[in-house]
């Protein structure tokens, strides 16, 4: 159970990695393909939390975008997994 447990987290932990380094480089395609001004698209792409993403590109499909941050969030939380279980074996 316990070599599982490891397995899933780490590869969860590398799994978030590589989910969050595709959707910063999502944010800075939608950043660059957008028609706002230089400080606009800054925000877009350095805001945290997406919160530039959400509060600029209102009208444009963010599915993929959505789909990629729920799966970012599932990896985290499994690559916390383990974290808590030795929290909790104590």
């Amino acid at each position: 159970m316990l070599r599982y447990l490891t397995f899933i987290t780490i590869n969860s932990w590398y799994l978030a990695l590589l989910l969050a380094v595709v959707l910063f480089v999502y944010k800075i395609a939608l950043a660059y393909s957008s028609e706002y001004k230089i400080k606009e698209k800054l925000l877009i792409v350095l805001l945290p939390c997406s919160f530039g993403v959400y509060i600029y590109c209102k009208n444009q499909k963010l599915k993929t975008y959505n789909v990629l941050l729920i799966m970012l969030f599932v990896s985290t939380f499994l690559a916390s997994a383990f974290m808590f279980y030795v929290l909790l074996s104590k």
